[in-house]
């Protein structure tokens, strides 16, 4: 049997046929609805209840607009791509349905929410393009909620996917991937997107890099350019055209850092334990930062150790000084002001921070200039260039505070956004809205006086608007000018021209003053925006800086030393410790032990004992101190030196737990 759609259902399909593989919420009444089969993926997901519609059986669930972030975050999370459809205005002449259109689809790698995203993690969209000319891949990486733009050639397979495995991506595109290259990325733990070679050909890739960075894309190899344009269409087309923000994509070569495998990063436990947590990770260990962007740096310095000697050393000089310096007090307390300014900048340059955002702005840049201040008597190089890098930007600071009030709402269209004295037509109007129940309350006296009647009240409701009440007793003092506009058990209620005309004042003066602070808002957003790029640089600095305070921090308080990072072979590690696992035991319970391997006397060490006698602990003590070395951190040892260590790989056989005590 044919089961004919009913006209809303209709619509439904037509609009789902847009973005068949993403879970349509269908904006009704004050519900994002899903039906068929994405209410079925819906309800099993977020464990709500799958129910029906009455009139045809269609398989239906809701969650409510108000609060639809947790659950598009779940979604996301679990791999899913979410299409918002809203409902528009009728125009008040056609008749039937209202009008209803996509207005963004939302998917794990193009998502720029503060509630859906992690904030000392990172959110790349990557997208890999096969390099025809060099038989390897092009791989671009894009953070919309930073900015951040980079890619890299890569030759080989296995390289691809431990590139990938490096970034964590949280989803992956890719221009009709061929099988190879499908089964190239199976594993991949993030998810996947095949994009039609239709819509997405390299002209049209190319041409949007070249719109939007023409310098950077005239330098770019092909397969880059190609890669990076494929990633600015996609997230363009579902995130939205405002990326004032993004940097133009920065080349980088894998090769200037030291390689380390993805099994070997496991094995580790560099920025997660075994079971996928923070805690029990080497980065849960050297991680006390203050912001959720030098979190972010951190986590990045341990995932790309460096192989240059001077870059090194230049960290490495920071740390000494930062060592015996005072990090609390004013230096803490500006970190805590800025906060994640660099996700902040981003809301700015996509043009969807709130008037929150922007006070917490005007707020951030006062304590960038605290910080910049505190930096100013450091001598080493690299802090003195992040010192120099942050702007503290006070007279856009100062415009900020000029323009919105104390205490502005979260949604710029709720009002009181605008602060008192910065323009008069606002203050006029809020003056009319404000100054409406004292002019209320004259009405209902003056009526009082002419009709007698004491109990008379002028009230207002959002149904009826504003209104005089009658009780029934004091009717037939009524006088003739009053009509009747509704009636109770116990009582009348009427308006009269004056009061209409009063109402329509007050009504007008509200939804005029909400419209001229929203304009106000809005052209102030767009200023800031065009301040982005320049606020995420200071915001980077900031990142390196905590950084950097935060290894300085873990260093002085656990015992670490500057290890001596020399042009030769060997290493000579003296009371060296496992920094996760020294940890988690009592002062002075970890036995440290020595390691002295050169390639001319002693180049294969083997280490032989029982089971649980500590091979593992060693093998990976070592590995995670010449990682921390060349990160820039000092390490848990008396004494350390060594050459630049290009690779770790590191596989231990059987399952322990060595931060639990297996």
């Amino acid at each position: 049997m044919v089961v004919k759609n009913t006209p809303l259902i209709a619509q439904y399909l037509s609009v789902k046929q847009r973005v068949p593989d993403a879970l349509l919420f269908f904006r009704l009444g004050d519900f994002y609805e899903m039906f068929f089969e994405d209410a079925e993926v819906g309800a099993r997901v977020l464990d709500i209840q799958l129910t029906s519609r009455s009139k045809d059986g269609v398989p239906l669930c809701g969650v409510p607009y108000h609060a639809v972030d947790p659950y598009i975050a779940k979604l996301l999370r679990a791999g899913y791509k979410v299409a918002i459809c809203e409902q528009g205005q009728a125009d008040g002449k056609a008749k039937g349905l209202m009008p209803r259109q996509i207005v963004r689809v939302i998917t794990p790698g193009t998502v720029g929410e503060e509630m859906v995203l992690t904030a000392a993690e990172k959110s790349y969209l990557v997208a890999v393009v096969a390099n025809e000319a060099t038989g390897g891949y092009a791989l671009a990486a894009l953070d919309v909620s930073t900015g951040e733009f980079i890619a890299t050639l890569v030759q080989g397979e296995a390289t691809l996917r431990e590139e990938i495995a490096r970034l964590q991506p949280r989803e992956v595109v890719v221009v009709a991937p061929d099988e190879k290259l499908k089964a190239i990325l199976k594993d991949v733990e993030a998810p996947f997107t095949a994009l039609d070679p239709e819509h997405y050909p390299p002209e049209r890739a190319r041409d949007a890099l070249a719109r939007r960075f023409a310098a950077a894309a005239s330098s770019l190899d092909a397969a880059v350019a190609i890669a990076a344009g494929v990633n600015l269409v996609y997230l363009e087309e579902t995130f939205g055209h405002d990326l004032a923000h993004l940097e133009p994509p920065r080349m980088y070569r894998a090769a200037e850092y030291m390689l380390v495998d993805e099994t070997s990063r496991r094995h580790l436990e560099l920025v997660t334990s075994s079971d996928g947590a923070r805690k029990g990770s080497l980065l849960s260990i050297l991680d006390e930062t203050i912001t959720a962007t030098g979190a972010r740096t951190l986590a990045n310095w341990i995932v790309y150790p460096l192989l240059g000697r001077d870059a090194i050393t230049a960290r490495q000089d920071a740390v000494e000084e930062l060592f015996d310096a005072d990090l609390g007090g004013e230096i803490a307390d500006a970190l805590k002001r800025i906060g994640d300014l660099e996700r902040l900048a981003g809301r700015l340059g996509a043009l969807r921070a709130s008037p929150r955002d922007c006070l917490r702005l005007s707020q951030a840049l006062a304590a960038v200039g605290a910080l910049r201040n505190a930096l100013g008597a450091f001598r080493s190089a690299m802090l003195r260039e992040l010192g120099s890098a942050l702007a503290p930007e006070p007279e856009l600071a100062a415009r900020i505070a000029a323009t919105l009030s104390d205490e502005p709402p979260v949604n710029a269209r709720d009002g009181n956004v605008i602060r008192a004295g910065y323009s008069d037509q606002v203050d006029e109007l809020r003056s009319l809205a404000s100054g409406a129940r004292e002019v209320i309350a004259k009405l209902e006296s003056s009526e009082r006086e002419r009709v007698k009647i004491s109990s008379l009240k002028v009230r207002y409701n959002q149904v009826f608007g504003y209104y005089i009440e009658i009780t029934k007793a004091h009717l037939e003092r009524v006088p003739s000018d009053y009509e009747r506009k509704q009636t109770l058990v116990g009582a009348e209620r009427f308006t009269t021209p004056a009061l209409k005309e009063l109402e329509r004042k007050i009504l007008s003066a509200e939804s005029g003053l909400k419209e001229l602070e929203l304009q106000l808002f809005s052209r102030l957003l767009r200023d800031l925006q065009a301040m982005s790029a320049r606020i995420l640089e200071t915001a980077r600095a900031v990142g390196e800086f905590d950084a950097l305070a935060s290894m300085a921090k873990v260093a002085r308080r656990r015992g670490y030393v500057r290890p001596r990072i020399n042009a030769g072979l060997r290493i000579r590690i003296r009371d060296g410790r496992h920094p996760v696992l020294e940890a988690g035991m009592r002062p002075g319970e970890f036995v440290p032990n020595d390691l002295d391997a050169d390639p001319d006397t002693r180049q294969l060490l083997l280490i032989t004992g029982p089971n649980m006698a500590g091979k593992s602990t060693y093998l990976r003590q070592v590995a995670l101190i010449a990682i921390m070395a060349q990160m820039g951190s000092f390490v848990p040892a008396t004494e350390a030196q060594m050459g630049l260590v290009d690779r770790v790989l590191t596989r231990i056989g059987a399952r322990d737990e060595l931060r639990r005590g297996e």
